[in-house]
């Protein structure tokens, strides 16, 4: 097994530098973030979410409070 390669930022990317691109529908496919989910975190953390047109991301737990940064969700494995 090959060792991994240090990438920096690790994908990630800034809100302010680049958004996730919509579809036809209007929101983003699910992506990865990074931020407060809820306004009552008291900490950031990896979520998974979406953005919807206006640039305003959503979660399962429904609108975010504030995402600074995302990436797109990895490719799933090979089962062949």
């Amino acid at each position: 097994m090959e060792s991994p390669e240090l990438v920096e930022h690790n994908g990630w990317i800034k809100c302010t530098d680049k958004l996730p691109t919509l579809r036809p529908t209007g929101s983003s496919t699910w992506v990865l973030l990074w931020g407060l989910e809820e306004e009552t975190d008291n900490e950031e953390t990896m979520f998974q979410g979406f953005m919807f047109k206006g640039g305003i991301f959503y979660s399962e737990s429904g609108k975010c409070h504030q995402v600074t940064h995302w990436q797109p969700l990895p490719s799933p494995p090979v089962t062949k």
